[in-house]
């Protein structure tokens, strides 16, 4: 199945350094400090002219210089707000609208009134910016003002595909001021909450808001959700009906959440991709998913490592998993409890989904087949192999030479190979040749003139005996 074209997610690391791709602004980097006033009055001459100064030019400036000329390799933008000073971001506000390269955009906020100022002039003109499709927000506590500077980015963004939180603190109802604007925003295809603090109040908001957006990828990953939670969130995915992939990760899930996800997953027949990572799942919960899932055929990735409770006797019912949806061709299953033994079992059901012999043999007959070639990759057949290579050699080196050479084998003696060729060529040589008596031609008519295609030679002869040429 074709899968649509959803950005990858990227972690923006805070101590990123100048690249060919991305940039990272600081204040450290900042070579001379200016206050204010001053700033604005020295760089509106300087970026306006000849963006030159008694100093050598640093990396903001640098980068400044390459958001108004959209350089080709700046495609990854990160704008630190706890080092960076106002001015700066300013500037940025008012030079990214025109970059066209710039496509991914990371904010590292801070927890100080300066650092939330920063952040509300870098995103002030965000909303015209034709180039960026990813937006990341790290360590932000999102209150009541700080969502109302986020709105307009979020809502009219034209070309923004993925929106990525992590580690954000959402104390109110900020988080419903969010997706009102996202459901404004047609082109959100991505949407990524990590390591976030909300209430279960925040989780119902997202549950309500899926079915207003079209969403192809949402991960939900390390986010303390209650158990009370998910059937209301489950119950909502049945309603996504263009949603690929699925990441539940770092999350406490139970046998019962399971039957619901199950349920869920087969009503909205979308996900192919199933990720739950260090969910804390069992024998139960991977019994559940089995009966729930069987005969859903759209699910083609399941990832349930690092999921230690998890053990052989999960194992039978991930084999019936693997056998009942034959298109599950990649399980994750790393960390869990599983013995060897276990792990060839998994091996095999894996084998048969990925090879093309599930379209033409049954799985029984196609285990068969495994086990053959098995057998015959651990055979020794070295000194088999040898006496043939030797037996070629032997054959080539004699054509080569004619009858007049000798070749040896590696003990000095003739192979017996070699010397039963040598026979048959030797009788080939000395039996004659059969002579052959050529075949009497009739002799051409002479007629003076050329042949015309209207002249016809007729073989067959008549009861005269004599052969005729006939004239049409």
């Amino acid at each position: 199945m074709a899968t649509p074209n959803i950005f990858p997610q990227e972690q923006c690391d805070a101590s990123c350094s100048e690249s060919d791709s991305s940039y990272s602004v600081s204040q450290s980097s900042i070579s001379r400090k200016e206050d204010e006033s001053s700033f604005g009055e020295e760089d509106e001459s300087s970026f306006g002219g000849s963006r030159s100064s008694g100093c050598s030019v640093d990396s903001t400036e640098r980068l400044l210089i390459r958001l108004e000329e959209s350089d080709d390799s700046l495609t990854d933008l990160t704008i630190d707000c706890k080092s960076m000073d106002k001015e700066t971001a300013t500037w940025i506000s008012k030079l990214l609208p025109g970059n066209t390269r710039v496509q991914r955009l990371c904010l590292l906020c801070g927890k100080e009134s300066h650092h939330a100022e920063v952040l509300r002039r870098a995103v002030s003109s965000l909303e015209k910016s034709a180039s960026v499709v990813s937006i990341q927000i790290q360590g932000a506590d999102i209150h009541r003002e700080v969502a109302s500077w986020l709105v307009p980015s979020f809502a009219h963004c034209p070309k923004l595909r993925s929106l990525e939180m992590i580690s954000c603190k959402f104390p109110g109802s900020e988080l419903g001021i969010l997706f009102i604007a996202m459901q404004h925003n047609r082109c959100i295809r991505q949407l990524t909450f990590r390591s976030c603090r909300w209430g279960d109040h925040d989780t119902d908001i997202l549950s309500s808001s899926l079915k207003f957006m079209t969403l192809h990828s949402l991960s939900l990953v390390d986010m303390n959700i209650s158990s009370e939670s998910w059937p209301y969130l489950f119950r909502h995915l049945e309603t996504c009906k263009n949603l690929i992939l699925l990441d539940l990760s770092k999350n406490k899930i139970d046998a019962h959440c399971i039957h619901l996800l199950a349920k869920a997953l087969k009503k909205s027949n979308s996900i192919s991709s199933l990720l739950m990572s260090e969910c804390r799942l069992d024998d139960n919960c991977i019994k559940e998913l089995s009966r729930g899932l069987r005969g859903y055929s759209t699910l083609t990735t399941l990832n349930i490592s690092h999921n230690n409770r998890i053990s052989d006797r999960g194992v039978a019912c991930l084999k019936d998993l693997i056998k009942d949806n034959s298109a599950i061709s990649e399980l994750n299953v790393d960390g869990c409890g599983f013995s060897k033994e276990s792990m060839n079992v998994i091996e095999g059901g894996l084998r048969y989904n990925n090879s093309y012999l599930k379209n033409i043999f049954s799985a029984k007959t196609s285990q068969t087949i495994f086990g053959v070639v098995d057998s015959i990759e651990q055979l020794d057949l070295s000194e088999a192999v040898e006496e043939t290579t030797r037996n070629i050699v032997g054959a080539v080196s004699f054509d080569s030479e004619s009858s007049n050479g000798r070749v040896e084998d590696s003990k000095g003696g003739v192979s017996p190979g070699e010397k039963q060729m040598r026979q048959q060529h030797d009788l080939s040589k000395r039996r004659p040749k059969p002579r052959t008596k050529p075949i009497p031609r009739d002799p051409m008519p002479s007629r003076k003139g050329s042949v015309t295609s209207n002249e016809v030679n007729v073989s067959k002869i008549p009861e005269g005996g004599q052969r005729r040429t006939m004239l049409l």
